[in-house]
C-alpha cells in the first residue's frame, strides 16, 4: 500500500508542473496522464468479475437465510418476505397483462384484415408477442399475395389501352352543338 501511495504522490507531483527532484517544468510539455486500452480492458473485467462474485454471494445470503428460517420454523417471516415481493411484482403484472392483450387484439384484427387463402399459412403461436413479430417479418409477403384490384375505368378498351381524346376543333364543334363549354368535353 505504501508503494501505491508513493506513486500518487509522485503523479501528483508530476502534474503540479514539477518534477521529483524539485526542478521546474515550465520547458517541458505537460502531458495528460493516458492509460493504455489493453489495461483498461483488464480493470472493466476485472470489475465485471467482482460484481458477479456480489451478485452470486448476495443471492447465496438470501437463499441461506431463506434456509436458516425454514430451519427454525419461522414460516411467519417467510411468508412476509414473499408477500412483499408479490406486491412489489403486482404493478409489473398488470402492465405485462395489458401489453399481453394489446399485443392479442392487434393480431387478431391483422389476422382478420387477411384474405381466406392466407389465413391458412399464419401459425398458431401460444405466445403474442412471437405472433406479432411474424406478422411484422412477413407483412410484406403478406401485402404482395392480395389481388390486384381491376381497372375500372370505363374508358379503358380490352387491350388495356386508354382511348385517345378528342382535339381541341372537334370539343369547340361539338359544345357548340350541346351548348356547353368547351373545356368539359377535352381530356386534361
Amino acid at each position: 500500500m505504501a508503494t501505491e501511495d508513493e506513486t500518487v504522490n509522485e503523479e501528483k507531483v508530476l502534474s503540479e508542473g514539477t518534477t521529483p527532484a524539485g526542478g521546474d517544468t515550465s520547458e517541458q510539455p505537460t502531458q495528460e496522464h493516458m492509460i493504455p486500452k489493453s489495461r483498461f480492458d483488464e480493470v472493466n473485467a476485472k470489475l465485471r468479475e467482482l460484481i458477479a462474485a456480489q451478485e452470486k454471494a448476495d443471492k447465496a445470503t438470501a437463499a441461506a437465510q431463506q434456509k436458516a428460517l425454514e430451519e427454525q420454523n419461522e414460516f411467519k417471516t417467510l411468508y412476509e418476505q414473499a408477500q412483499a415481493t408479490i406486491n412489489e411484482l403486482k404493478p409489473v403484472q398488470v402492465k405485462y397483462d395489458a401489453y399481453l392483450n394489446t399485443a392479442t387484439e392487434s393480431n387478431a384484427k391483422r389476422i382478420e384484415s387477411l384474405p381466406e387463402h392466407l389465413k391458412a399459412i399464419v401459425p398458431d403461436y401460444d405466445d403474442p408477442l412471437k405472433l406479432a413479430s411474424w406478422l411484422d417479418s412477413s407483412a410484406s409477403l403478406l401485402q404482395e399475395a392480395k389481388p390486384k384490384a381491376p381497372n375500372l375505368n370505363a374508358g379503358a378498351s380490352s387491350n388495356g389501352t386508354q382511348p385517345k381524346g378528342i382535339s381541341e376543333a372537334e370539343a369547340r364543334e361539338l359544345a357548340a352543338i350541346y351548348g356547353v363549354d368547351s373545356k368539359y368535353l377535352l381530356n386534361t
